[in-house]
């Protein structure tokens, strides 16, 4: 009956085990040898949360004999703490096997007989914190038999305080430190509600209330803190007993306390609060037994600083980093290029066809194009990024240099850091891109990073969240800011892979890197052709006006309209047109800069599927996408390619030209609806236009395009502002695209020959090469650029200008003039099949428009006699055609052009007055046809036979006629049908011109 009472006892007030710790240090289950405690033990934890420890006796021992019991505690660290007692005593009735230990509070235990419910004895122990762990051991007749129990928590569930958000550590501070027995270092600092707590701890079992000295260092700018004699700080701080946790906390920029981080109570005691002075960084000191234990925490600002920003990553643009390569032990810069050096330069970035490095070129941190060849181009943004970083608006920033010739793939999957130097040729655990964002993500005020990207940067950041996956991204990256991105491609990468469009540099009094080098450079670097435009950039253009590609005319490029159809209409057609498929050119050789290039098949494909992917990828909720882009600077939107005019049997049998075609809705380089590219249709997407045509209005002096767009300062204002998420707009930069009424109208010349083509204003400002091959850009909103043989100038219509043309070889040349309104060709003359030598100066001048032009005037051989004029027609062709000499000087009536009939049966106007034939063609008309202008006051010069020395000191009649004002058909330029009889003053006027050419060099 006995044995079912206690068990109705057990069952009925210990029903199940309710708790047990698993504990992570200390025992973690009972051990008993002898022959009187039993291995057994049950735990629970009482209603308040207290510990109750059962245990068993062996019965045939249970005769009232008395055992002894103690105790010993862990800390949280499962260090073993010195026992606070002796064994005390304790002895069961007659029979009882069954007994517990119950704690009733922190401070004090029970021991029960749990048979009959009664308590036998009671211990108060010392007041640990309830997270410290506490085991029992027991023993009789002097070890004869032994246990010991868990090592168990006396509350349930009791943790210490824990702060794990950690700030770093400011730049000019040393760390913390700790010494001795008192003071343990554990230091984790926070702002709550922008005021500093530093939290810390006690080394135990010494916290004890005993009394220590404390003080508070502060420090300058320069974090120097002066520490002070033991004798002279506080001596009357102390802790309450036995809490470990406590902190310093700065309830004002000028007032601290300590506290109890156990019980969140502030502590009491003389030197546990007070004020300091006004101080950039504070530290809590303190020492006890005469330094025999010290503490100093890191210093850290009183207050926050205002926790606005996200640390900053910069990823520039192609040729925006320097790029290096070890030569004969010494470190060579390739890029930028040497000025004596530059074709031996950038011959050693060269790629193999792969598009891979054929030697180790590498880049080093931070090592960023900020000026070069006198013009800025990120030096004041990263002037603006310091300043952010040194007044702590931002943790930290980093501009990342990378080897723009390579792959996408390759930039993201290599980087490989060997003594200060990334090369992106090697392939690495680490990246060297994706590394550098993890480590700023790890020191942000806010923990993650805002990426900046200019240009290409822009691809490679894409690259790179994609890379990621969302889920990764959204943990690293809040914003991402798009400056001029090429998202979709840009029109000008055509130019420059097929000619070395602006790929070469020209600095005096030298070529640094020519066209040749730059072309041959261009063919087997992927930067080019991520640059092309994708498939999503014809489906967003679709600008009928000012097509990617367009083969105009009937003849020269008959096989590529038969491929390819007139207008290059997607990205397949693209990819085979620029590598030639079933279309009409040959690879030229590598100096024939004239003809389009063949490319290479495999960055061809690669292009094509790298933008299959990125063109698609949308930012994740989380991370907002600022997309800004550049507008109102003249940005290639394309080339045509078109017949030229026949003037002779040479270019009857060759008659292929080309052009860039232009739009003002871009940064130069950019189009606006690349840069743009990705939809607002969600909100953490959006669009920005810069107004580069007014900025650069009001500052000619330094006018702003797509490669020093991060000059503008009220741009980079604008990006600090997005920093502060305000995105308050400032000068300049708007939410909508400027509108087009502001656009001046403008004239465009686009020459064809072995001649310069300058301009000068009513001032005598210039805009073109010198004699001595310097380069003038002097009057501002004038754009000079080439394109393979082609050279032209755009300038605002209106100022009066002259055009100068300075010959540099014997051949002949062609002169278009266009007029440009609003992205639209409105008028447009060609002045064809002129003679140039080396010494020939060609003048014209022209104000408001076509129509205020003034005779073309040829001086050939550079005697300041001039030998030709022309007179430009608005919608005609005006061929210049050297008359047959005949042998002697004769005097004939003048030829009235359409009174008398065609001559040779062929539609020519023939107007004397000056050594000049000069046949109009109407540009939209599909026939040459005869003038109808009537010709006045013609005065017959004869001409002198060609034996003869003397030259005539005169030539200098007027030519009168009628301007001939037609409308002009946007990229439609003249398609010549001529006759037999013509095609014969065409090879007549082609072996003159190779007869004076063998003369010259002879």
């Amino acid at each position: 009956m006995t044995t079912v009472v206690v068990l109705f006892f057990v069952s009925v007030f210990f029903p199940i085990q309710v708790f047990a710790d698993t504990a992570p240090c200390g025992a973690t289950a009972l051990s008993a040898s002898g022959y009187f405690f039993d291995s057994y033990e049950n735990i629970q934890y009482s209603d308040a949360g207290y510990l109750i420890h059962n245990f068993h006796n062996l019965p045939q021992y249970s005769d009232g004999r008395s055992f002894k019991i103690r105790w010993s505690y862990i800390d949280d660290e499962c260090n073993s703490l010195t026992s606070a007692n002796s064994f005390v005593s304790v002895a069961l009735p007659a029979g009882v096997v069954s007994w517990s230990i119950r704690f009733t509070s922190g401070t004090h235990f029970d021991v029960w007989d749990d048979q009959n419910e009664v308590m036998m004895a009671s211990f108060d122990i010392p007041a640990v914190p309830l997270y410290t762990r506490i085991s029992f051991e027991g023993t009789i007749d002097n070890g004869g038999s032994v246990f010991t129990s868990q090592t168990l928590h006396i509350e349930k569930d009791a943790t210490p305080p824990t702060f794990q958000n950690s700030i770093e550590k400011p730049t000019p501070c040393n760390a913390g430190s700790a010494s001795g027995y008192y003071f343990d270092f554990s230091e984790s600092a926070e702002y709550v509600d922008g005021l500093l707590r530093v939290h810390l701890r006690l080394k135990t079992p010494y916290n004890d209330g005993r009394v220590f000295r404390t003080a508070v260092l502060v420090g300058d700018e320069s974090c120097v803190t002066s520490v002070p004699s033991y004798s002279s700080l506080s001596p009357d701080s102390s802790f309450t007993p036995y809490i470990r946790y406590y902190s310093f906390r700065m309830t004002s920029s000028t007032h601290f306390v300590l506290w109890d981080d156990e019980n969140d109570i502030a502590l009491s005691c003389t030197g546990c609060a007070g004020d300091i002075s006004d101080s950039t960084y504070v530290s809590f000191y303190g020492t006890i037994d005469g330094d025999a234990s010290v503490i100093q925490t890191t210093p850290f600002s009183p207050t926050e600083f205002q926790k606005c920003c996200s640390s900053v990553l910069f990823l520039p643009g192609i040729k925006g980093s320097r790029l290096y390569v070890e030569s004969g032990g010494a470190e060579n810069k390739l890029w930028e290029p040497d000025l004596l050096e530059g074709n031996a330069d950038v011959r050693g970035m060269f790629l193999d066809s792969n598009g891979k490095s054929t030697g180790n070129v590498y880049v080093k941190e931070g090592s960023i194009l900020d000026s070069a060849g006198g013009k800025d181009y990120y030096k004041s943004f990263i002037s603006d990024m310091d300043e952010l970083k040194s007044a702590r608006a931002i943790t930290d920033w980093q501009p990342v240099a990378y080897d723009w010739r390579l792959s996408l793939d390759d930039i993201l999957a290599n980087g490989a850091e060997v003594d200060g130097k990334i090369f992106y040729d090697t392939a690495t655990a680490t990246p060297y891109i994706t590394q550098t964002l993890r480590e700023l993500a790890s020191q942000s005020q806010t923990g993650k990073v805002t990426i900046v990207a200019h240009s290409n940067g822009g691809l490679v950041t894409k690259a790179l969240l994609q890379q990621l996956g969302d889920t990764g991204a959204q943990k690293l990256v809040d914003r991402v800011i798009f400056v001029g991105v090429p998202q979709s491609g840009a029109p000008q990468s055509i130019g420059a892979l097929l000619y070395g469009y602006k790929e070469d540099i020209s600095f005096f009094p030298v070529s640094v890197v020519d066209k040749k080098t730059a072309r041959e450079f261009a063919e087997n670097s992927p930067m080019g052709y991520h640059l092309l435009p994708s498939q999503k950039y014809f489906d967003d253009t679709k600008d009928i006006n000012h097509p990617v590609v367009i083969f105009d005319g009937e003849k020269a490029f008959e096989k590529e309209r038969i491929a390819y159809g007139l207008v290059v209409g997607n990205s397949t057609e693209l990819g085979d047109f620029l590598l030639a498929r079933d279309g009409g050119r040959e690879k030229p050789l590598s100096n024939q800069i004239g003809k389009a290039n063949v490319l290479n098949s495999a960055l061809v494909d690669y292009a094509k599927s790298l933008h299959d992917n990125l063109d698609v990828w949308v930012p994740p909720e989380n991370i907002t996408l600022y997309q800004i882009a550049g507008w109102g600077v003249g940005t290639v939107a394309g080339i045509e390619f078109y017949d030229a005019p026949q003037v002779s049997a040479f270019t009857a049998l060759n008659p292929r030209a080309y052009r860039p075609l232009f739009v003002e809705d871009g940064d130069g380089v950019v189009p606006v609806p690349s840069a743009l590219m990705m939809s607002t249709s969600t909100e953490n997407v959006k669009r920005y236009w810069v107004n580069l045509e007014d900025y650069n209005s009001d500052h000619k002096d330094n006018p702003s395009d797509h490669g020093n767009i991060l000059e503008v300062p009220e741009l980079r204002q604008f990006i600090k502002n997005i920093f502060n998420t305000t995105n308050t707009l400032t000068s300049y930069v708007q939410t909508e695209q400027p509108s087009t009424l502001k656009q001046a109208k403008k004239l465009r010349f686009f020459l064809h020959s072995p001649l310069t083509l300058e301009l000068f204003d009513s001032s005598g400002n210039h805009v073109g090469y010198n004699e001595d091959g310097s380069f003038d850009q002097e009057i501002p909103d004038v754009e000079y650029g080439e394109l393979g043989d082609v050279q032209y100038i755009t300038a605002q219509q209106g100022p009066q200008y002259q055009v100068v043309l300075n010959g540099l070889d014997v051949g002949t040349f062609s002169l278009d003039i266009q007029e440009v309104e609003e992205n639209n060709l409105m008028k447009q003359t060609t002045l064809a099949n002129l003679p140039t030598t080396g010494n020939t100066k060609v003048t014209l001048s022209i104000g408001d428009g076509i129509e205020t032009a003034s005779l073309l005037e040829v001086d050939e051989d550079g005697d300041e006699v001039v030998d030709i004029t022309l007179q430009p027609l608005v919608g005609e062709t005006v061929i210049y055609e050297e008359p047959i000499v005949p042998a002697e000087t004769s005097t004939q009536a003048p030829v009235q052009a359409g009174g008398g009939g065609p001559i040779w049966n062929a539609s020519v106007g023939m107007v004397a007055g000056t050594s000049t034939i000069a046949v109009f063609v109407n540009l939209t008309s599909t026939q040459a046809h005869a003038t109808d202008t009537p010709v006045e006051n013609i005065q017959v010069i004869s001409k002198k036979s060609v034996q003869e020395v003397a030259r005539v000191q005169e030539k200098n009649s007027v030519q009168k006629t009628q301007t001939i004002i037609q409308t002009v058909t946007p990229f439609r330029p003249v398609s010549q049908q001529r006759g037999f009889s013509d095609f014969i003053l065409q090879v007549y006027n082609g072996f003159r011109s190779s007869f004076k050419f063998l003369d010259f060099l002879f």
